[in-house]
């Protein structure tokens, strides 16, 4: 394995399990061991850890491969919606390429899903004005949170979609 990183969300996942209060411990740090730290993939290590002890490394490139499957598919079937399946087609060939550049086992798989699956509902809601969908965005930024940083960018998606759906109801105001 390439992943430098994933002995540490190993360990993590595994500490966090026996000792829950290491969420808020600079537990890596020796010269400020009591310096406050929010551990803000947590879940990501115990997720990591939990398949580990189910199937060891085997497991972990299963499930990582599973995430990146599902992550082109929800973005194909979006584009698809759009654009129809043959430009779908390809212009999933830079996404594959770009997924492709990062496939070690990280946290950072579950941001490339969480965003998809969040224009996804976001996209939902604009064609069939319907908010149904997105109370989905609820447990979906639960486990973002928890598992990966970049759930920022789930909150600027939806402050984009917030910010046309203002520009599209007052949209005799914007009209020069």
């Amino acid at each position: 394995f390439s992943s430098i990183d994933l002995g540490r969300h190993l360990k993590n996942g595994q500490i966090v399990l026996s000792q829950p209060d290491v969420l808020f411990k600079n537990l890596y740090s020796y010269t400020e061991p009591n310096f406050p730290f929010v551990n803000h993939h947590w879940l990501s290590g115990v997720i990591f850890w939990l398949l580990y002890l189910i199937g060891g490394f085997n497991i972990l490139s299963v499930f990582n491969i599973c995430l990146g499957i599902l992550t082109i598919l929800i973005a194909f079937k979006l584009a698809a919606r759009k654009s129809g399946f043959a430009l779908a087609g390809i212009l999933a060939l830079p996404v594959i390429l770009l997924l492709s550049e990062r496939v070690d086992i990280r946290p950072e798989m579950f941001s490339n899903l969480f965003m998809v699956l969040v224009f996804y509902l976001l996209d939902d809601f604009r064609s069939a004005k319907s908010a149904k969908n997105l109370y989905w965005l609820l447990p979906i930024f639960f486990l973002w949170v928890n598992t990966h940083l970049y759930f920022f960018i789930g909150l600027f998606l939806i402050g984009l979609a917030v910010l046309e759906q203002i520009i599209i109801q007052n949209k005799n105001f914007f009209k020069i």
